[in-house]
């Protein structure tokens, strides 16, 4: 698991704006299912907002059972960006 931050003039998957890092997370099959993803989500998001990091995204594949995990931590899909690409709003 990690966030990178890409720039616009290299954006990944799941790039909505450049200053916004994109999560890379995953689980092992032999592990899903068991509360491992939804743990790395939360020490991630939680260590995101620790240092001040406004927003997240990601990019999930169409029909991936992840996207429940990600929805349920407050995913949103985000606007004007490629299918998939999913953003959370870490400020209040």
């Amino acid at each position: 698991m990690w966030l990178v931050f890409l720039g616009s003039d290299d954006p990944g998957y799941g790039f909505v704006a450049d200053g916004v890092p994109e999560l890379s997370l995953t689980v092992w099959a032999e592990f899903r299912g068991r509360g491992v993803g939804q743990a790395l989500l939360a020490a991630a998001l939680e260590e995101a907002t620790a240092r001040g990091i406004p927003s997240v995204s990601l990019s999930v594949e169409h029909g991936n059972p992840a996207v429940r995990l990600y929805r349920r931590a407050g995913f949103v899909p985000a606007p004007g960006a490629a299918d998939g690409t999913y953003v959370v709003c870490l400020t209040r």
